[in-house]
Protein backbone atom coordinates (compact mmCIF):
# COMPACT_ATOMS: atom_id res chain seq x y z
CA UNK A 1 0.00 0.00 0.00
CA UNK A 2 2.77 2.18 1.17
CA UNK A 3 4.41 1.61 -2.50
CA UNK A 4 1.65 2.36 -4.67
CA UNK A 5 1.24 6.01 -2.94
CA UNK A 6 5.01 6.34 -3.40
CA UNK A 7 4.21 5.80 -7.04
CA UNK A 8 1.45 8.00 -7.25
CA UNK A 9 3.21 10.87 -5.69
CA UNK A 10 6.43 10.67 -7.80
CA UNK A 11 3.69 10.01 -10.71
CA UNK A 12 1.87 13.17 -9.93
CA UNK A 13 5.62 14.88 -9.54
CA UNK A 14 6.75 13.93 -13.50
CA UNK A 15 3.06 14.83 -14.87
CA UNK A 16 3.47 18.49 -12.86
CA UNK A 17 7.12 18.60 -14.41
CA UNK A 18 5.11 17.92 -17.67
CA UNK A 19 2.43 20.36 -17.09
CA UNK A 20 4.80 23.10 -16.40
CA UNK A 21 6.66 22.55 -19.84
CA UNK A 22 3.11 22.16 -21.80
CA UNK A 23 2.12 25.62 -19.98
CA UNK A 24 5.01 27.00 -21.03
CA UNK A 25 5.22 25.67 -24.49
CA UNK A 26 1.57 26.77 -25.20
CA UNK A 27 1.21 30.16 -22.82
CA UNK A 28 4.26 30.85 -23.06
CA UNK A 29 4.11 31.90 -19.17
CA UNK A 30 7.76 31.51 -17.98
CA UNK A 31 7.60 32.54 -13.66
CA UNK A 32 7.77 30.02 -11.55
CA UNK A 33 6.11 30.95 -7.93
CA UNK A 34 5.07 28.58 -5.23
CA UNK A 35 1.39 29.14 -6.07
CA UNK A 36 1.90 27.91 -9.41
CA UNK A 37 3.84 25.01 -8.58
CA UNK A 38 0.87 23.83 -5.43
CA UNK A 39 -1.46 24.88 -8.52
CA UNK A 40 0.48 22.52 -10.75
CA UNK A 41 1.11 19.85 -7.99
CA UNK A 42 -2.55 19.84 -7.22
CA UNK A 43 -4.05 19.43 -10.96
CA UNK A 44 -1.24 16.29 -11.52
CA UNK A 45 -2.83 14.53 -8.38
CA UNK A 46 -6.51 15.00 -9.67
CA UNK A 47 -5.18 13.61 -13.31
CA UNK A 48 -3.40 10.98 -12.13
CA UNK A 49 -5.52 9.86 -8.88
CA UNK A 50 -8.92 11.09 -9.49
CA UNK A 51 -9.47 11.16 -13.26
CA UNK A 52 -8.76 6.79 -13.41
CA UNK A 53 -11.62 6.71 -10.82
CA UNK A 54 -14.57 8.47 -12.96
CA UNK A 55 -13.10 6.28 -15.41
CA UNK A 56 -13.55 3.45 -13.67
CA UNK A 57 -17.27 4.37 -12.08
CA UNK A 58 -17.93 5.00 -15.51
CA UNK A 59 -16.88 1.67 -16.70
CA UNK A 60 -18.14 -0.29 -13.67
CA UNK A 61 -21.69 1.39 -14.25
CA UNK A 62 -21.21 0.31 -17.91
CA UNK A 63 -21.05 3.63 -19.71
CA UNK A 64 -17.26 3.30 -20.76
CA UNK A 65 -18.00 4.26 -24.05
CA UNK A 66 -18.43 7.34 -22.48
CA UNK A 67 -15.97 7.32 -20.20
CA UNK A 68 -13.09 8.79 -21.97
CA UNK A 69 -14.61 12.19 -23.44
CA UNK A 70 -16.05 12.28 -19.60
CA UNK A 71 -12.55 12.29 -18.18
CA UNK A 72 -10.92 14.46 -20.96
CA UNK A 73 -13.87 17.37 -20.37
CA UNK A 74 -12.94 17.07 -16.63
CA UNK A 75 -9.29 17.27 -17.34
CA UNK A 76 -9.65 20.74 -19.32
CA UNK A 77 -11.77 21.79 -16.65
CA UNK A 78 -9.59 21.58 -13.92
CA UNK A 79 -6.64 22.74 -15.71
CA UNK A 80 -8.43 25.76 -17.28
CA UNK A 81 -9.81 26.68 -13.93
CA UNK A 82 -6.67 25.70 -11.64
CA UNK A 83 -3.61 26.65 -13.98
CA UNK A 84 -4.70 28.87 -16.79
CA UNK A 85 -6.70 30.91 -14.98
CA UNK A 86 -3.86 31.78 -13.21
CA UNK A 87 -1.26 32.28 -15.78
CA UNK A 88 -3.41 34.12 -18.12
CA UNK A 89 -6.93 34.26 -17.72
CA UNK A 90 -9.74 33.24 -20.13
CA UNK A 91 -8.39 30.87 -22.78
CA UNK A 92 -10.14 27.63 -23.33
CA UNK A 93 -8.06 26.81 -26.58
CA UNK A 94 -4.87 26.53 -24.65
CA UNK A 95 -6.62 24.82 -21.75
CA UNK A 96 -7.40 21.88 -24.34
CA UNK A 97 -4.03 21.31 -25.31
CA UNK A 98 -2.44 21.36 -21.80
CA UNK A 99 -5.16 19.02 -20.74
CA UNK A 100 -4.62 16.58 -24.08
CA UNK A 101 -0.61 16.64 -23.08
CA UNK A 102 -1.33 16.04 -19.59
CA UNK A 103 -3.35 13.01 -20.63
CA UNK A 104 -1.23 11.51 -23.13
CA UNK A 105 1.49 11.61 -20.02
CA UNK A 106 -1.14 10.05 -17.68
CA UNK A 107 -1.86 7.18 -20.23
CA UNK A 108 2.20 6.83 -20.73
CA UNK A 109 2.28 6.39 -16.89
CA UNK A 110 -0.43 3.96 -16.56
CA UNK A 111 0.70 1.59 -19.46
CA UNK A 112 4.72 1.79 -17.50
CA UNK A 113 3.32 1.18 -14.35
CA UNK A 114 1.13 -1.68 -15.37
CA UNK A 115 3.47 -3.50 -17.60
CA UNK A 116 6.80 -2.98 -16.14
CA UNK A 117 6.06 -2.76 -12.59
CA UNK A 118 2.20 -4.40 -12.55
CA UNK A 119 1.07 -1.51 -10.64
CA UNK A 120 -2.42 0.02 -11.28
CA UNK A 121 -3.58 2.92 -9.69
CA UNK A 122 -7.44 1.52 -9.82
CA UNK A 123 -8.43 -1.96 -9.34
CA UNK A 124 -11.04 -2.83 -10.54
Amino acid sequence: MEANIIILLVSAIVLAVWLYFATRLITGYEDIDILYVVRLFITAIIVVAIVPIIASVFNFVGAGEISSMIVFLSTIYVVRYIIVEYVEGDNWRDSIWIAFLSLVLAYVIYIILLRFFGVRIIVP
